[in-house]
């Protein structure tokens, strides 16, 4: 304890400052574990909570000439029999690129993940 009164005045309103912040804080990680639930399984099995993060933006690609390209010199296919496919995977990913935040956003973004590695696997972009 100290006898210096302006020492006192800033220490309280340094204290002061500190608790305004903590109490934000406070505020701020409630309104996240509220969102938070959004994501939570009730299945029996255990997972790890997710805090909800903003998404990643993304440009349009169309897929279409790469791949046709990489499947005539690489397979010698016929490339058309591949469009609907190939459709198919241009509309997955837009359709990915503003999911819902739900779990059925979380699903989508999971299903499209699973098909670029399997991509990935199969094709040779490099």
């Amino acid at each position: 304890a100290t006898t210096n009164k302006k020492l006192k005045e800033t220490i309280a309103l340094e204290l002061s400052f500190v608790n305004s912040s903590l109490q934000l804080l406070k505020e701020q990680l409630a309104d996240l574990n509220s969102s938070v639930q959004l994501y939570q399984n009730n299945s029996s099995i255990p997972t790890m909570p997710m805090v909800p993060l903003g998404l990643k933006e993304t440009k349009e690609i169309d897929f279409k000439e790469p791949f046709k390209d990489f499947i005539l010199e690489h397979y010698s296919e016929d490339d058309s029999k591949f469009d609907s496919a190939i459709q198919q995977l241009n509309q997955i990913r837009q359709a990915i690129r503003t999911p819902s935040r739900d779990a059925s956003g979380v699903k989508m973004l999971f299903h499209y993940y699973n098909l670029l590695y399997f991509i990935d696997k199969r094709f040779c972009f490099s």
